[in-house]
């Protein structure tokens, strides 16, 4: 049966026409909500150990215990209305951007530098959004109103680095986690990439139709992501994923009805969150979405419980939460869905003498920070011996391996402790290795031999053995009882001294449980 054109093209017009709840794919698992501001929260940050949380609005900078979402601090602005702010990555500074005066003259943008324990303000730098390197070392702004120049300065004194003229007004700002590279959007529908140090133009990334209102770096900054979105709703809603270091363009991920407000990528880079101005559009919630970076395919995304439009989103640096501000001034944190977990296909150990080498792969990966190799004598008590890098996020199989070198002869067990970039951890199976230990029974032939009147006798035994070494005459008598005692497994050695005894052939027998052999030594003096 084929359908007519004319059919097909009914069926697609009554299926864009459906609200798209019908598609929707429940509430963000919620940690906690709670009425933070009064208003619309235009902005949320966190420190880097995920402790605090800034949220703005209005005029009021608060900061907030991430744990108990109790309140920590206050800031009131005097006399302007806050359009961003942003919290240093060691939790003491935060920034809070304004526009000062009203438009056409002069309205420009401006953000004021804070001490967060005192509330002074430390320098004010021009443009209204700001953004600190992970090490603090550099604080970024741009923007607001006319506002176009791109300006980056050192946090501690507000020396400035460089200042250029971006051409376009810019609507958002990032720096790198590397602090090397600082990124703008603009409303000439382009992203451009500076060098962080001296302000050189690095990359300019062109291709969206409407203005570029929010990047993110992604957490090796080795791709950023840009959303945009026009005026109205015949407007660009379209995200972009782009490679710094070509500029070339990765994917365009087309889910929004309305501009993209924020953008973040999460912790461990295995998603990329999205929100945009969906429920400004009719019969259409508000949306949070999460793609896939394996793939930049829609995971999913979440349309209930939100009946705000959601105007700021962060997330949680090691962890798997995020935190995000709606337009009726309430903060909410969520945690991100359980991804597939480390899947360890084996892992093995081989030895060459005193060197053990163990190898082991993976067949995915989700936020895997690393490895940590454990090491122990009695299955018991486990020492680290090293720790391996992981490879984040993947779906491709990965072989890893390390050397534990010059180990002392007996037997060890191993295992890997797989920790994520949260802190959660699992172990692997463990591992049975027998450095330098005989896998049979042997009886070594003396040495020296002939000898006078010292020698020496090598054994092995591949298990703990009652073990007895004694020398016989030619005659069969014995002459003396080296050993007659339990042993443990491994390479035994024992000196025999023949100086009361006189030159001849004698026999040395060992027996170790049930088995039992006899070599020949020659006294010459």
């Amino acid at each position: 049966m084929k359908f007519s054109t004319k059919v097909i093209l009914i069926l697609a017009l009554v299926l864009y026409c459906l609200p798209q709840k019908t598609f929707s794919q429940g509430a963000p698992d919620i940690v906690w909500t709670m009425q933070a501001n009064p208003t619309s929260i235009s902005a949320v940050s966190v420190s880097a150990d995920g402790n605090k949380i800034l949220s703005s609005n209005g005029i009021f900078a608060k900061t907030w215990d991430r744990v108990t979402h109790s309140l920590l601090h206050t800031y009131e602005h005097q006399s302007n209305s806050l359009i961003s702010s942003t919290i240093s990555s060691d939790g003491n500074l935060f920034t809070v951007g304004y526009i000062v005066g009203v438009y056409p003259n002069p309205n420009l943008g401006e953000s004021s530098l804070i001490d967060i324990n005192t509330n002074n303000i430390l320098y004010t730098i021009p443009g209204c959004y700001a953004s600190f390197s992970d090490d603090n070392e550099i604080v970024a702004a741009t923007g607001g109103g006319v506002y176009r120049s791109v300006n980056a300065h050192i946090t501690a004194s507000g020396t400035l680095i460089f200042q250029v003229n971006s051409g376009y007004y810019t609507l958002d700002i990032a720096v790198s986690h590397h602090g090397d590279l600082v990124a703008v959007g603009t409303s000439g529908n382009v992203i451009k990439i500076y060098n962080s140090q001296n302000g050189a133009l690095v990359q300019t990334l062109t291709g969206h139709t409407n203005d570029v209102r929010t990047i993110a770096f992604s957490p090796d900054g080795s791709l950023i992501a840009s959303g945009a979105g026009g005026w109205d709703a015949s407007g660009e809603s379209s995200i972009k994923i782009w490679e710094v270091a070509s500029g070339n363009l990765i994917s365009t991920l087309q889910g929004h009805a309305y501009w993209v407000d924020c953008l973040a990528f999460s912790f461990d880079g295995y998603y990329l969150i999205s929100t945009g101005r969906d429920g400004l559009y009719p019969n259409i919630n508000p949306k949070i979405m999460l793609w896939k970076t394996s793939d930049w395919s829609l995971d999913r995304f979440y349309d209930e419980g939100l009946a705000n439009s959601v105007r700021s989103l962060t997330v949680v640096p090691e962890t798997n939460q995020f935190v995000f501000g709606n337009s009726a001034g309430e903060l909410t944190l969520a945690q991100l869905p359980a991804v597939i977990p480390v899947e360890l296909i084996s892992f093995t150990a081989s030895v060459n003498e005193n060197n053990v080498t163990l190898l082991w792969q993976t067949a995915t990966e989700t936020n895997n920070s690393g490895f940590q190799l454990e090491r122990s004598k009695d299955n018991k008590g486990y020492k680290q011996i090293t720790f391996v890098p992981g490879s984040g996020s993947t779906t491709e199989p990965k072989g890893y391996g390390y050397t534990d070198n010059s180990v002392n002869n007996g037997t060890y067990y191993y295992r890997l402790k797989q920790v994520d970039f949260d802190g959660s951890f699992s172990f692997s199976k463990l591992i049975e290795v027998n450095v330098g230990l005989p896998s049979e029974f042997t009886l070594e032939q003396n040495y020296p031999n002939p000898f006078n009147p010292k020698t020496t006798v090598s054994y092995s035994i591949p298990e703990l053995s009652f073990v007895t070494l004694r020398v016989y005459d030619v005659l069969g008598n014995v002459i003396t009882t080296l050993i007659n005692e339990e042993k443990s497994i491994g390479i035994h050695t024992i000196d025999f001294n023949a100086s009361d005894l006189p030159s001849g052939i004698y026999f040395y027998q060992l027996q170790a449980g049930n088995l039992t052999q006899t070599k020949k030594m020659i006294l010459l003096k």
